[in-house]
């Protein structure tokens, strides 16, 4: 099984990751990074769109992941935690209110493009806050993982 973590910077991909690999024993293999982070950040950064040509064969490493098992889970995090979590750690690449919305708003994009282009996969993609205290979303995501 893949479990791939997908959200802005700051949102705990990192974090999420090993704690849940951590409650798991390291069973399967995890990223904070997929196919579906390419596509955003090079809509961002690239001006590129879903019909450019890196954007299909990135949406079709998707349905390559997806067929071998893997779930896409996008870490939803409010704008202003996000900001102050960047100031925290001194984050230089995005560090405004507005940049964290963008970010937001094309893996929303993105993420529901997938859902609706991999409908028969719809389940493996997961969508959760981590607003707070990261132990009850280490839960939920155990839980819609069926992992308990």
């Amino acid at each position: 099984m893949f479990i791939f973590f997908l959200g802005p910077d700051c949102s705990g991909k990192d974090l999420l990751m090993h704690e849940l690999s951590r409650t798991i024993n390291y069973k399967y293999f995890m990223s904070p990074r997929s196919p579906i982070c390419n596509i955003v950040y090079d809509m961002i950064y690239r001006d590129v769109d879903f019909f450019d040509p890196i954007t299909l064969n990135n949406i079709s490493l998707i349905g390559e992941f997806l067929k071998l098992g893997a779930y896409f889970i996008l870490i939803d995090v409010d704008s202003h935690i996000l900001k102050k979590r960047a100031e925290e750690k001194g984050e230089k690449h995005v560090r405004e209110v507005q940049d964290f919305d963008l970010h937001k708003k094309i893996y929303d994009q993105v993420f529901n493009d997938c859902i609706k282009r991999f409908i028969s996969y719809e389940n493996r993609f997961i969508k959760i806050t981590n607003n707070g205290e990261i132990y009850p979303v280490i839960c939920e995501l155990r839980k819609r993982l069926n992992f308990d």
